[in-house]
């Protein structure tokens, strides 16, 4: 959805400004009609009302997710190739500005680096997550074999 309305936005001639405004309401309302960010969030929430914090990081967690996909799919392609690690950074400032509707000169290093340690943190707890399920089976079946065994 915050892809169609970044198309939208740049598909505008009429000047930066414009740009700006059309990027806006896909965020906010605007003449008492809800932004499609909003009432996506008010569907994803079951909610009547949502509030612009609430779209916000909605949009936020979505880039970073984004983000993070991308990035782990072009870093698996890169391995070791500096030339390719260095093109998946560049790449990242896209899809960052992409997903926050933002235009891509508008994305900095610290940008990157900061979404970059966000998908890092979301994997490593997918993985820390994914381990103790793991032990847990694991200690679970331990657990009912030696109850098997004692019967």
């Amino acid at each position: 959805m915050m892809d169609a309305c970044t198309k939208a936005a740049e598909a505008l001639t009429t000047g930066q400004s414009a740009i700006n405004e059309a990027l806006t309401n896909c965020v906010t309302d605007k003449n008492g009609v809800a932004s499609p960010a909003k009432e996506t969030v008010k569907q994803a929430l079951a909610k009547e009302t949502v509030t612009d914090t609430e779209v916000r990081e909605f949009v936020l967690k979505g880039a970073m997710d984004r983000v993070g996909q991308k990035q782990e799919s072009c870093m698996q392609v890169a391995a070791a190739n500096a030339t390719k690690i260095a093109a998946c950074a560049t790449s990242a400032e896209g899809h960052i500005a992409k997903s926050l509707g933002k235009k891509a000169n508008a994305v900095d290093d610290a940008d990157v680096k900061y979404f970059q340690k966000q998908a890092m943190f979301g994997k490593v707890q997918e993985a820390v997550e994914g381990c103790l399920l793991t032990l847990t089976l694991t200690l679970t079946l331990t657990l009912c074999l030696v109850r098997s065994r004692k019967r």
